[in-house]
């Protein structure tokens, strides 16, 4: 037998398990050695990407594919959210190897529900989509800083919106668009996103009351139909109609228009919400019927955490939770059956002006 160096082989030998093992080693061993323009990867306790000094490790799987066709009215192009559909899709109604996942761009009940295009999907086309692990995507900051961290989807919007909720974490996103310049408020770049799952709790409310809805407002059970709160299979809600709603929900996911259906957030928070006004952290906040569309500075039964500001379009935003500090009342007229009129004081017991109709039962 001639002699030859380990590890090589010839014409006619064996091929082995180990011997491949030692390929594909040495293959992610160079990797590491030699990279173009400064990129390099190496594999070693999960996958790491290096550019020039910077590394990024991704210790979780890459972006898992599907095969899903586009039945919206709107092509989908790449790296953009689309919303699932209600079925799949299959030319041969019996053949289950033929069906593939209908989406299209999200309506307000897919927050929390979305595929990735990989690729431009035009409408009534079949192409390809990211449904978890890591992978890119299209992106929109409505505020500046690493406080939003996660991302969810909105109704009408094919990229992803930056937020205190949502199922996807944000591993990196661009800071400068084409030109180096930093990017503007609202203007969509790209992100590489992790579904990890950890978004707040969804639910699906049916909106009974006669005004619409937006992104990031109250909403109260409307009790409508059967008098229960159920509607269409789905909780029946509408903005708040009444002083002191302290078990309000928050709408997610988009604008919600009579007689549709969406998302809303559940629990103790943090939610991102919409303010009357400017305010800081720590204030309390809650509803009144005078403003049902927004949360109310120096209301009662919610605390802003982090005042964020104004977006582009004048809107005040915070992340609030539901208050576990007791607010200081100030009873303004005498009881009337089983409510009282009441507002909220200082330590000093000066009132803020915003009056508050409660049962005399919340009142010490």
């Amino acid at each position: 037998m001639r002699p030859r160096k380990p590890d090589s082989i010839h014409p006619g030998d064996e091929i082995g398990a180990t011997f491949l093992q030692n390929i594909s080693d040495r293959a992610d061993l160079a990797a590491s050695m030699v990279g173009i323009n400064g990129i390099g990867v190496r594999v070693e306790k999960g996958r790491i990407v290096i550019s020039g000094e910077k590394g990024l490790r991704q210790t979780t799987e890459p972006g898992m594919v599907m095969t899903v066709l586009n039945v919206g009215a709107t092509d989908l192009d790449v790296y953009s959210v689309a919303g699932l559909g209600d079925n799949f899709y299959t030319s041969r109604p019996r053949s289950l190897t033929s069906r593939v996942l209908e989406v299209q761009e999200p309506e307000a009940y897919n927050a929390g529900e979305f595929v990735v295009t990989l690729q431009r999907i035009p409408q009534d086309q079949v192409g390809l989509a990211y449904f978890s692990g890591v992978c890119l995507a299209r992106l929109v900051r409505e505020f500046d800083g690493p406080l939003l961290n996660r991302a969810d989807c909105l109704a009408g919007e094919q990229a992803l919106r930056a937020s205190v909720n949502g199922p996807v974490r944000i591993l990196w996103e661009e800071t400068t668009d084409l030109d180096g310049d930093p990017l503007d408020a609202e203007e969509e770049h790209l992100a590489v996103i992790h579904w990890d799952g950890r978004g707040g709790t969804y639910l699906d409310w049916h909106n009974d009351g006669g005004t619409s809805v937006y992104r990031g407002c109250p909403i109260m059970s409307s009790e409508a139909g059967t008098g229960d709160g159920i509607s269409n299979d789905r909780l029946g809600m509408q903005r708040p109609d009444a002083d002191g709603m302290f078990m309000a929900m928050i709408n997610v996911g988009g604008t919600v228009a009579t007689g549709e259906n969406g998302k809303m957030l559940t629990g103790a928070g943090p939610f991102m919400a919409r303010l009357n006004a400017a305010t800081l952290a720590m204030r309390p906040c809650g509803t009144l019927a005078a403003t049902t569309d927004t949360f109310v500075v120096d209301s009662i039964f919610w605390r802003v955490m982090a005042y964020l500001g104004t977006n582009v379009a004048g809107e005040h935003w915070a992340i609030i939770q539901r208050d576990t500090m007791a607010p200081l009342l100030k009873a303004t007229a005498d009881a009337v059956g089983d409510t009282i009129t009441c507002e909220t004081t200082d330590e000093d017991g000066a009132v803020s002006g915003e009056e508050l109709t409660l049962p005399t039962a919340f009142i010490p």
